[in-house]
C-alpha cells in the first residue's frame, strides 16, 4: 500500500513539474518570438531607409557630372587674376 501511494505522489509530482517545466519553455519561445519580431521591423525600417538612399543616388550622379563640367579651381583663380598663375608643383 505505502509503494502505491509512493508511486502515485511520484507520478503526479513528475507530471506537475513537466507542465511547468513547459509552460517555461512556452514563455521562452514566446520571448525569444517577440525578439525576432522586433528584429524583424528594425530590418524592415533599414530597407525602407536604404531604398531612400537609392534614389537619390540618380540626383547625386546628375550633380557629379555637372562638377566635372566646371572649370577647375586653378582654372578659376587664373582667370580672376588674368595671369598666368600656376597653383601648386614645387619650388
Amino acid at each position: 500500500m505505502r509503494f502505491t501511494l509512493a508511486l502515485i505522489t511520484f507520478c503526479a509530482f513528475s507530471l506537475l513539474t513537466a507542465g511547468f517545466s513547459r509552460a517555461d519553455e512556452l514563455s521562452d519561445l514566446k520571448a525569444q518570438v517577440e525578439k525576432l519580431m522586433q528584429r524583424i521591423d528594425e530590418l524592415e525600417k533599414k530597407q525602407k531607409e536604404q531604398a531612400e538612399e537609392v534614389k537619390k543616388v540618380p540626383k547625386i550622379e546628375g550633380s557629379v557630372e555637372e562638377l566635372k563640367k566646371a572649370p577647375s579651381a586653378s582654372q578659376v583663380v587664373e582667370k580672376a587674376l588674368g595671369k598666368g598663375v600656376k597653383i601648386g608643383g614645387h619650388f
